[in-house]
C-alpha cells in the first residue's frame, strides 16, 4: 500500500519537541511528557502515564484493534544538559530551528527526532494496524536507565521492539555495555607553604590518570566486528578544599564501555590491577574504587524476525539494503532483550552528534525515518 507521510508535519513535531527542555540532570521531563501525552491521544493512542520515580514520568501508548502486542517502540524523554548557551547557534540550545537542512537543538538527534518520526508514522497507518503496537516513552535514561525495565516489570510485552536511538538509518543489532566507577584518592592535609608535610591527593590521582590513559590506548587494539572496540574514559575530576591547603581528597568518574564477550568483573579486575601497580610503586598511594552503574552489552540474532522486517522496511523506502552494525553506546535495548523481546536499534541522527554542542539531525533522515517506521509498523503488526 502507498503510505503518505507529510514531511512538513513530521519536522514541525520534531521541532516542537526540541523546543521543550528536558535536561537530565536535573530531570525535568514533565512538560515534554504533557505535550506528548496530548499528541498521542490526538493520534488515537490509549495512553497510560505514571511516575516510576517522584516527578519522573513514564508513558505507555497502545494503538491498534488487537489484543496482542506485536511491536514496541522505545524512546526516552530526557536529554543530557545543554551546556553553555553561548556556544550554540543563535545562543539557543532549544531553538528547534532548521538551518541548511539540519534540525538543531539539544535532543534533536538523541532522540526527539526519532520520537516525532515514529508518532507520525503511527498516525499515518493507524487504520491499517493488525494486532497492537506499543510506545514506551521513558524518563531518566541518561542517568539511571531503568525506565523501560520498570514498564516491562508491569507486564507490558510485544513480539519485537525497536529502540529509536540515532543510527543514521543503519540497522543495529547490538550495543555496548557500560560500567561507571567513582575513584577516590586519599592524601594528608598540610599548609601549602610546607607541602612536604602532607600527601597531595591530586598528585595521587594524576598517577592514576596517566595509567588509565595508557589502558585506553591498549583497549583500542581489541577489535570487535560489530562494536568497534572497548574504551575507558576519565570524565570528571574534583579535589581540594582551599587554595592554600594540600588536598587530602580527590575524586574522579570513570566510564568503561564493554563489547560483546566482556563482563564487568574482568573489566573491574583489569582496572584494579593497574591501581594496585601504582600502590606497589608508591607506598603512600591510597584509593577506593566504587562502582555505581552497570549495563551489560546485548545482541539480537541477525536471523531474528525484527531484523528481517526492519531490513525490508528500509529497503522499500531507500531502495538499498541497510548496513547491519552495532550501537557504540548503551541503551534500553538490554532490558527488552532480557525480557525475551527481539530488538533492533534504528533512528534518524547520528550518535556522533548526541551530547555535542550544536547537536543536530538531518531533516532528510527524519522524514525518511518516518516512512521507514510506517512500513515497519505494518510488517511487524501482521501475524505470519
Amino acid at each position: 500500500m502507498e503510505i503518505r507521510i507529510d514531511g512538513d508535519e513530521v519536522l514541525k513535531l520534531a521541532s516542537s519537541l526540541v523546543k521543550i527542555p528536558s535536561e537530565n540532570p536535573p530531570g525535568n521531563e514533565c512538560d515534554l511528557a504533557d505535550f506528548l501525552e496530548s499528541k498521542m491521544r490526538e493520534i488515537g493512542f490509549k495512553v497510560s502515564r505514571y511516575d516510576f520515580k517522584p516527578g519522573r514520568p513514564n508513558i505507555i501508548g497502545e494503538l491498534g484493534s488487537g489484543r496482542e502486542g506485536r511491536l514496541i517502540y522505545d524512546g526516552h524523554l530526557d536529554t543530557v544538559p545543554a551546556g553553555n548557551p553561548d556556544l550554540w547557534i543563535e545562543r539557543d540550545p532549544f531553538s528547534g530551528r532548521i538551518i541548511d537542512g539540519k534540525l538543531y537543538g539539544r535532543g534533536s538527534a538523541d532522540m526527539k527526532a526519532s520520537i516525532a518520526a515514529f508518532l507520525s508514522a503511527a498516525e499515518a497507518v493507524a487504520d491499517e494496524i493488525e494486532g497492537k503496537i506499543l510506545v514506551f516513552l521513558v524518563s531518566d535514561e541518561e542517568v539511571s536507565g531503568m525506565g523501560t525495565n520498570d514498564i516491562l516489570s508491569r507486564g507490558y510485552r510485544a513480539d519485537m521492539a525497536v529502540v529509536g536511538e540515532p543510527t543514521g538509518l543503519d540497522v543495529m543489532i547490538a550495543h555496548k555495555g557500560g560500567v561507571k566507577w567513582r575513584l577516590l584518592t586519599f592524601g594528608r592535609s598540610a599548609h601549602s607553604s610546607s607541602p612536604e608535610r602532607g600527601i597531595n591527593a591530586i598528585y595521587q590521582m594524576a598517577e592514576a590518570c596517566l595509567e588509565i590513559r595508557r589502558l585506553s590506548e591498549r583497549l583500542r587494539m581489541r577489535r570487535n566486528s560489530l562494536l568497534d572496540h572497548p574504551s575507558i574514559s576519565l570524565n570528571t575530576i574534583k579535589g581540594g578544599e582551599k587554595d592554600n591547603v594540600v588536598p587530602s581528597l580527590c575524586e574522579a568518574s570513570i566510564d568503561r564501555r564493554l563489547v560483546l564477550g566482556e563482563n564487568v568483573e574482568d573489566a573491574e579486575s583489569e582496572l584494579k590491577n593497574i591501581l594496585e601497580g601504582i600502590k606497589r610503586r608508591d607506598k603512600e598511594f591510597r584509593y577506593r574504587l566504587e562502582r555505581y552503574r552497570y549495563v551489560p552489552p546485548s545482541m539480537t540474532s541477525p536471523d531474528a524476525k525484527i531484523v528481517r522486517v526492519m531490513r525490508e522496511a528500509v529497503k522499500e523506502v531507500m531502495g538499498v539494503e541497510p548496513k547491519i552494525s552495532g550501537f557504540t553506546a548503551t541503551c534500553e535495548m538490554v532490558h527488552l532483550v532480557n525480557h525475551g523481546i527481539q530488538t533492533v536499534i534504528f533512528g534518524p541522527g547520528r550518535i556522533e552528534q548526541a551530547h555535542e554542542i550544536n547537536e543536530y539531525a538531518d531533516v532528510s533522515e527524519i522524514v525518511r525515518a518516518a516512512e521507514i517506521y510506517a512500513h515497519l509498523i505494518l510488517k511487524a503488526s501482521r501475524r505470519e
